[in-house]
């Protein structure tokens, strides 16, 4: 007769019990089963019962079962359907899978699928199946709980990764807004350069002009740097302008803008034969820039240092130049 009815009833006071639902149709299986429990040491065990499904899922969204035996064959639904509308409504509770001969394949698939457990009928004894419900109670606790911390987790970098989202905004903005501010005078600083040279050039002489041209390619060079190092700050927000740059080349470019750093500086350059690569140009020429003006900085004033550039440290420049790169060039 379908319905499920309370077999044993909680007396001892301050022992853990477990509220089990057994579903299972057979009659003589449902009362080995509740007799093997009965017999277990402290009988911690109530057991309700269900010989459908049905009937086992209004139970269920009743709430209070601490874990579920299933039998897959019920009149109502078999196998996989039995399995997964028993998860569904109760996605929390332990089920142990009860299976007959030849059903272990697919007790194994349910284990997979979500089971804690599967027990041959045929192997059933009060030891046995007590254990596997206890086991399966503090695995399914264990799994909740680790549930709980990964969704803790989630939350956490969902909050931290929009707090450094806005943080990124906020730097992006404060750099656009000091990038203006810098390059507002630079460009006066040029200008008013450029006018001196071109309205008073006769009365200051050649090395005044030379002076001021050196002040102009300066407030230039400064912010070329501005903008290189705002493209840098966004290089993981932005895509890299790639083109084939001349290595030599760049280097020769830093190098004529530490003239004046050079001057009272026994100094010898060597510049080998350096390649073309695919990188942004402006980027590399930054980092040269600070590689080749640190060797200047740290030369002793009339002492003879030797700055090289060959072939040879190009393998030393490698990895920073390639990183640069799109993924899959070479």
């Amino acid at each position: 007769m379908a319905g499920y009815r309370q077999t044993t009833e909680s007396q001892t006071i301050g022992e853990q019990r477990f509220k089990v639902l057994l579903v299972e149709d057979n009659p003589g299986d449902a009362r080995l089963i509740q007799e093997s429990l009965a017999e277990t040491a402290g009988d911690p065990f109530d057991v309700e019962t269900a010989d459908r499904l049905a009937t086992a899922l209004r139970r269920l969204g009743d709430g209070g079962i601490d874990a579920i035996l299933l039998d897959l064959a019920l009149p109502d639904s078999k196998g996989q359907e039995t399995f997964d509308k028993a998860k569904a409504k109760a996605p929390t509770v332990p089920i142990i899978v009860l299976t007959g001969l030849g059903d272990e394949a697919m007790a194994l698939k349910m284990v997979k699928d979500g089971a804690q457990d599967y027990v041959a009928k045929i192997d059933l004894n009060g030891s046995l199946l007590s254990r596997a419900i206890r086991y399966a109670i503090e695995r399914e606790r264990g799994d909740q709980q680790i549930r709980k911390f990964n969704e803790e987790l989630e939350h956490r970098v969902h909050v931290r990764t929009a707090e450094l989202e806005a943080a990124n905004r906020e730097l992006e903005a404060f750099s656009y807004s000091v990038s203006h501010d810098l390059r507002a005078p630079l460009r006066h600083i040029d200008g008013f350069a450029r006018i001196v040279i071109e309205s008073h050039g006769a009365q200051i002489g050649p090395d005044g002009q030379k002076y001021l041209e050196r002040i102009a390619a300066a407030a230039q060079n400064m912010g070329n740097i501005i903008e290189d190092l705002l493209k840098l700050a966004q290089v993981g927000r932005q895509p890299l302008n790639l083109q084939l740059t001349s290595l030599g080349s760049l280097v020769e470019q830093v190098r004529s803008e530490f003239v004046t750093e050079t001057q009272g500086r026994q100094i010898e350059w060597r510049l080998g034969t350096l390649p073309e690569l695919q990188c942004d140009a402006g980027l590399v020429k930054q980092a040269l820039s600070n590689l080749i003006g640190n060797s200047i900085k740290y030369t002793r004033p009339a002492s003879r240092r030797s700055s090289k550039s060959d072939r040879s440290s190009q393998k030393a420049l490698r990895p920073f130049l390639f990183a640069t790169t799109e993924p899959g060039s070479t």
